[in-house]
């Protein structure tokens, strides 16, 4: 049955890549018809009624999954993410949170609770939690990108924003964000 749902799964992924939720629902439906206890069915799912704007429907799949898998942090971080786009910061704050509590040394989240930071308008807590990130190792451009944004913009610091955006350049060339 799990390759069964698995084929499902493929179909749904295939399906939302070419922007068709409609079949993609059916297929990530039907992959937990055949394998209810895998949570990444339920978080594409999710993620597809997300794509729709059916956001109840987004957090609910997402949620499930994550009660399926809690160790497993990249739902929470879809979670997270989640509500980011939906504008509900207080809640991905909540998230990111939760991951640190399980994994206190996650870049990644300290990078995601740096983007609230700046969003929120408090600029040196944004740069010290983007800093935080870069010195637990996470090897992503983002944290150097949002970094050197709040520097030139907010902080007036561009010789470190010049470093951080060549940093994020180094690191993600291919980053149409990156001047």
């Amino acid at each position: 049955m799990e390759n069964d749902a698995e084929y499902y799964n493929q179909k749904g992924n295939e399906a939302s890549g070419f922007k068709n939720e409609e079949e993609a629902v059916k297929c990530y439906l039907k992959a937990i018809e055949l394998s209810p206890g895998t949570a990444k069915y339920y978080v594409n799912l999710g993620t597809t009624y997300e794509n729709i704007k059916e956001y109840d429907l987004a957090e609910k799949y997402i949620k499930r999954g994550i009660s399926l898998a809690s160790n497993d942090l990249r739902f929470q971080f879809r979670l997270a993410e989640f509500y980011w786009n939906i504008e509900r910061k207080d809640k991905s704050y909540e998230i990111y949170l939760e991951i640190l509590s399980k994994d206190s040394s996650n870049g990644r989240a300290f990078c995601g609770i740096g983007r609230i930071y700046s969003e929120m308008e408090d600029y040196n807590k944004a740069v010290a939690f983007f800093t935080k990130s870069i010195e637990l190792g996470y090897e992503n451009s983002d944290p150097y990108l949002f970094r050197a944004f709040v520097y030139n913009n907010h902080l007036e610091e561009y010789g470190k924003a010049l470093a951080d955006f060549k940093k994020a350049a180094e690191l993600n060339p291919d980053d149409p964000l990156i001047p």
